[in-house]
């Protein structure tokens, strides 16, 4: 809403311009009308216009007097001045007092037009730059309260000059949000969607009594400090983060993922680390009880029933792999996840650490079997796989998805038998080498070409050359996903030097080209 006050001792002047200007579709929102410099003053005391359209001569109070007042008290008020004088100190004077324009008496509408609209352009311009000032400044200012290198004099000057005295407001509850984006893993939040991500805040924490005060610490984390007189636990009811969660992804078109740590209520400004570090330790909890939840600081007494991650529970893991029962194994897993999360006050670089333990032994015990847990061109440490988790689910899901391939593969192994095993095993591993044959298959597991054909067709029911193509294909299908892989390339990944022959051949086992199967299939 842009404001704009007409001043000039002329009557038929003021009245003709506040009625003939088409102000609507100059965007002025609101237009008043003053006869001298000491009403308008009084005018611009009360409404704070943006624009003020001013005659230059007037009796008592002339228009540049009247201007250097109001620059005192509304230092952004933008000024056009009208004169009938070509009067080359009043025009230094409104160069001096920076006006938009100068225009001279009798009035021309178009130019009075022309001004007005160059006046709303740079109101608007400053508008935009005032708030990003105030958004950076307010970020900033919730950062610095609940670090500890800021002095709290300082803190509560920077309160003071935003209007925002939180000392006066009573109790402050500080939280931290953790937030992932699905749909864009590498998302620079900061850039793309960080406006929209306050908007949501800012109405879904829409409370008379409440009040918050919220900057990005990061690229994932966002602090808020909630302060009122009557603030409290209360005012974060459990559908508080769907609620944030649905805004956001409404706002920013995005998936996401939300976690809020909320830490204890103190009194005031001077306490506010303290509810940000009690908020922190809550945050920690998303690792035990996963995404878009919300956890409330609480001292834990201990009660001695602390659940124990030591050598015996390798043990007993070990002791499953050992009876070599699957679902016994799966039950050990699963029942292990419910308990540590239980325990949330488990450090949990110790959870991680006995998990990684027992991803080592699950390795052990496959490779008994000639197994292997990890593809062969992987390059892999078990820590950094477990590290890398942020939470205790997905360790699990993790966990239980390596037993299955270690289990079914001992499955596999038992039911086509051992040799059998090892001819798929090392197609499935070269099916990328054009010289992929059977004579090469059978030096690499040293049987007789005749003998290694003659128990792949009794155990399988098809050929080892059949079976190439098979995996070939299915290969071929995979790369198809990707768009940008051209033909001539997958073609090649899959072991096919001649890209006719690789269209021959996918066409006779899907019954289409590979561009019309992209096509039907991932386009």
């Amino acid at each position: 809403m842009i404001k704009l006050i007409i001043v000039d001792d002329e009557k038929s002047t003021r009245e003709g311009l506040a009625q003939f200007i088409p102000w609507n579709s100059l965007d002025v929102s609101r237009v008043e009308c003053a006869g001298s410099g000491d009403e308008a003053l009084r005018l611009a005391e009360q409404i704070r216009p943006d624009i003020i359209l001013s005659d230059i001569k007037m009796p008592g109070m002339n228009g540049i007097e009247f201007a250097v007042l109001v620059k005192a008290i509304l230092p952004d008020c933008k000024f056009i001045f009208l004169s009938g004088y070509a009067d080359k100190e009043y025009l230094k004077s409104a160069i001096q007092l920076r006006a938009i324009n100068y225009l001279e008496k009798p009035v021309n509408r178009e130019e009075v037009k022309r001004a007005v609209s160059l006046a709303v352009r740079a109101v608007r311009e400053e508008q935009v730059k005032n708030a990003e000032n105030n958004a950076i400044l307010k970020e900033k200012l919730a950062l610095d309260m609940a670090g500890m290198r800021t002095p709290l004099p300082d803190i509560l000057q920077r309160l003071q000059q935003m209007n925002k005295d939180i000392s006066s407001y009573g109790n402050v509850i500080t939280a931290i949000i953790k937030i992932d984006i699905q749909t864009e893993p590498s998302t620079d939040i900061e850039h793309n969607h960080k406006g929209l991500i306050y908007k949501a805040i800012d109405l879904v924490f829409d409370n008379p009594v409440m009040y918050h005060l919220a900057g990005f610490k990061d690229n994932q984390h966002i602090v808020i400090h909630f302060y009122g007189k009557g603030v409290s636990h209360r005012d974060f009811p459990p559908t508080i983060i769907s609620s944030l969660k649905k805004t956001i992804e409404e706002l920013a078109s995005v998936k996401v993922d939300l976690f809020m740590g909320i830490g204890i209520k103190v009194d005031g400004v001077k306490q506010v680390r303290e509810s940000y570090r009690t908020a922190a330790l809550a945050l920690q909890k998303q690792f035990f009880i996963g995404a878009n939840q919300m956890v409330i600081y609480e001292d834990r007494v201990d009660n001695g029933k602390t659940y124990r991650l030591d050598a015996v529970v390798i043990k007993q893991f070990v002791d499953c792999l050992s009876e070599c029962d699957k679902d016994k194994t799966l039950r050990f897993i699963v029942h292990m996840h419910d308990e540590i999360r239980k325990h949330t006050e488990l450090p949990i670089k110790q959870v991680k650490d006995i998990f990684c333990s027992m991803l080592l032994e699950l390795n052990t015990f496959a490779t008994g079997y000639n197994i292997d847990l990890f593809e062969k061109q992987e390059q892999v440490y078990f820590w950094d796989i477990i590290t890398s988790m942020s939470s205790l689910t997905e360790i699990q899901n993790y966990m239980v998805d390596r037993i299955l391939v270690v289990f079914d593969n001992i499955q596999s192994k038992n039911s086509i038998g051992q040799n059998v095993f090892m001819i798929m095993q090392v197609i499935q591993e070269h099916y990328h080498d054009d010289h992929l044959t059977i004579n090469m298959l059978a030096q690499h597991l040293f049987l007789t070409p005749t003998y290694l054909c003659m128990i792949f067709k009794k155990k399988t029911g098809k050929t080892i050359n059949q079976y190439i193509t098979e995996v070939r294909i299915e290969k071929a299908k995979e790369f198809l996903k990707e768009e940008r892989v051209k033909l001539l390339e997958i073609s090649r990944k899959v072991g096919y030097q001649s890209p006719n022959h690789f269209t021959k051949i996918f066409k006779k086992m899907t019954g289409m080209n590979p561009s019309d199967y992209r096509e039907r299939h991932y386009l």
